[in-house]
């Protein structure tokens, strides 16, 4: 490549379909510019493959909209969102990769969140540390919590119904952008989306369905300084959001005797929620 060089891939660990563990590219990031791989598009747009290929044909220019790399397409998500929409959460497509119809709003490939034995899920997370925590017992959870000093609570509960898959793409786009604004690749960020209560007789709670989560976080910033705004509007740009409606979104300093670790993970169920840590992408080092 010319005009684009040196991209931060975006991977994710997940189980292929013949059960064995592998890093798929979700992405890449370049000059601060969020490129997205094909088969995430075709999972999360509003589109087909022929119809992106005829798109970057006609309207795009290469190596400034699109590369390709390690066998992947990848697309700027600005020329995405100029002519496409995200998919609604029921809505189904034929994946040509998958040979198969999935959904909007996923990842088009199985996450190993679940489908390991108790003894495997020991296993991964000891191998694993900085890649996925959300199965370890609710203990373990909170003796790594505590073991960090973190700067920063916050608590986003938008009216906007996401998926657990969906808050995993914002914050790992939330943490790539603050880590470059700082330059500090030693950010972390934990959180844990819980499922918003169910309907219920209560007219303010009718608009939350049963796939609602809201999401609780910790930040360490690592000792570095940053006004609460610039925080607050990465997150908006992470969402695709101009602003926050009232009490969505809530940003307060970590204070262990009010908040503690025990509030972030108050309402888990191994079953139901998740929880995970999430660091910037550092070269070969892979995302959490």
């Amino acid at each position: 490549m010319n005009k684009i060089q040196y991209p931060k891939y975006h991977q994710v660990l997940t189980i292929n379909q013949d059960g064995k563990y592998e890093y798929i590219s979700t992405g890449a990031t370049i000059s601060n510019e969020l490129y997205i791989s094909l088969p995430t598009i075709l999972g999360q747009y509003d589109t087909t493959d022929p119809t992106i290929r005829k798109y970057l044909t006609e309207k795009a220019q290469f190596e400034t909209d699109y590369f390709y790399s390690d066998g992947k397409l990848f697309i700027k998500e600005s020329f995405l969102k100029t002519y496409w929409k995200h998919k609604n959460n029921d809505k189904e497509t034929f994946h040509p990769y998958r040979k198969t119809r999935i959904k909007g709003a996923k990842l088009p490939y199985t996450l190993p969140s679940r489908l390991l034995s108790k003894e495997d899920k020991e296993k991964f997370f000891a191998n694993n540390s900085n890649i996925n925590v959300r199965n370890k017992d609710k203990q373990l959870l909170l003796s790594e919590l505590k073991s960090q000093n973190w700067d920063f609570f916050i608590t986003i509960h938008t009216k906007k119904l996401m998926t657990e898959d969906e808050w995993s793409y914002t914050l790992m786009k939330f943490i790539d952008l603050l880590s470059n604004h700082t330059n500090n690749k030693s950010l972390r960020l934990a959180y844990s989306t819980e499922y918003s209560i169910k309907e219920s007789g209560d007219l303010r709670l009718s608009k939350y369905q049963s796939q609602h989560r809201h999401c609780h976080m910790f930040l360490n910033m690592d000792s570095e300084h940053i006004k609460l705004e610039t925080i607050k509007v990465f997150f908006l740009m992470s969402m695709n959001r101009k602003k926050f409606n009232r009490l969505e979104y809530h940003l307060a300093m970590y204070d262990k005797s009010l908040w503690g670790a025990n509030y972030i993970l108050k309402e888990y169920n191994i079953n139901k929620n998740s929880f995970s840590l999430c660091v910037p992408i550092q070269g070969e080092q892979e995302r959490s």
